[in-house]
């Protein structure tokens, strides 16, 4: 699609659009969407932003899908630029009505939250580091995701560390990328971790160590193992923490994951070692590649 066809269409589309409401051409839109029609969605989308009158979530929400649409016609240059703007705009992150839908809709549109996702994927894609780790940073501290489950809350969390290890190992700074990762090498039984564990020990970590010392690391984390009872405000009084590759985290233990008929009459200690042990990511990093 091109810019010159859009602004022409809206031109000529004007007349006969606008006595109709904003929700009107808003569902107009969304149905042309829907049937691919992404030219004739983004002219209605566009009158409702640019027109500003009415209800303010149908504006920002329409502000939205013309950035959207921009991206899903591959046209990053103009998306970037959408996707920004929204971030100028005093819109409630809190609006009703997010992404999916049924019982897997997320709650809240969070405009500013998920433009700064999708900026941030795009720098990534482009390999612009920096500007990626910018827009992380800023929708893991200044536009916050909100939801009412703590599986969500989990699965945002393992994301945004994700997010924050690709920007530093783009950045060439391993290390640290690795220690952004550690404390969610382990499945947590609440969100999954797949995609993480596999950058983590795939990429990262065979990357810098080989084999022997992998296993070598692995064997002095187990002698690192021992419950908390300090009052470090990371750790949970009386849970288990391990040091792996220099780096200390929690084990929060999911035990679905393991086989309850070898664990039964196992110590907590034991129990602890039997599960990082068996882990994904333990196992991973011992698959040959």
């Amino acid at each position: 699609m091109k810019k010159y066809s859009i602004v022409l269409c809206i031109m000529l589309s004007f007349v006969y659009t606008k006595a109709q409401k904003p929700a009107t051409l808003f569902n107009k839109a969304e149905i042309f969407y829907e049937n691919g029609k992404y030219d004739s969605a983004f002219i209605l989308f566009a009158k409702i932003y640019t027109r500003g009158r009415g209800d303010k979530s149908l504006i920002a929400k329409a502000h939205y899908n013309l950035a959207h649409i921009y991206l899903v016609l591959k046209d990053t240059f103009n998306a970037k630029k959408m996707y920004e703007s929204i971030l100028y705009e005093d819109y409630n992150e809190m609006d009703r009505g997010g992404f999916g839908d049924g019982l897997m809709a997320e709650p809240y549109s969070l405009y500013k939250n998920n433009s700064c996702k999708v900026l941030a994927s795009i720098y990534l894609a482009e390999k612009n580091f920096t500007r990626a780790l910018k827009f992380v940073e800023l929708f893991d501290k200044k536009y916050p995701y909100r939801h009412f489950c703590g599986n969500e809350y989990s699965a945002n969390e393992i994301f945004t560390s994700y997010m924050y290890a690709k920007c530093y190992e783009g950045l060439n700074d391993k290390n640290r990328a690795i220690s952004i990762l550690l404390p969610h090498c382990l499945d947590n039984g609440l969100a999954s971790n797949n995609y993480l564990v596999e950058q983590l020990a795939t990429t990262l970590i065979k990357d810098i160590y080989t084999s022997e010392e992998i296993n070598k690391e692995i064997d002095n984390a187990i002698e690192t193992l021992k419950k908390n009872t300090s009052k470090n405000k990371s750790y949970y009084d009386g849970e288990f923490q391990i040091s792996f590759l220099g780096f200390s985290f929690r084990i929060r233990t999911y035990s679905f994951n393991v086989d309850l008929n070898k664990t039964k009459e196992m110590t907590e200690v034991e129990f602890h070692k039997y599960y990082f042990l068996n882990s994904d990511f333990i196992k991973k990093l011992k698959t040959k590649s």
